[in-house]
């Protein structure tokens, strides 16, 4: 039951968001756009992922809505050639508001 009701809420929130992706008030999870490709959008909604809002940002410059969902989508493009890790927690700069991106660019550590 919490299963079913855990994939409910993750297809919800596909099905809610805009094409740019996600927006709160600390940043943009623009991952999203890449959960919803027709490709994996079958593999990814059979992932137990959870519906906690931590991100993270990785290493395709993109942010996600937490590990778990990231996790199911490099296992979902695996098949496919493709990969996608982790580099670190939080938002990606790309998808913090202007007022809260760094002055200064310093290196994308890799994982």
């Amino acid at each position: 039951m919490i299963k079913q009701t855990i994939l409910i809420f993750f297809a919800l929130s596909i099905v809610a968001t805009t094409a740019t992706g996600i927006f709160s008030n600390e940043g943009v999870y623009s991952g999203d756009e890449r959960l919803r490709d027709p490709k994996i959008k079958n593999c990814m909604q059979q992932c137990p992922v959870t519906a906690n809002l931590w991100p993270v940002c990785a290493d395709d410059g993109k942010t996600y809505v937490n590990i778990a969902s990231l996790n199911c989508l490099d296992s979902c493009l695996e098949p496919l050639g493709q990969r996608v890790k982790k580099v670190s927690d939080g938002f990606c700069i790309n998808d913090l508001p202007p007022n809260q991106r760094p002055t200064t660019r310093a290196p994308i550590p890799r994982v």
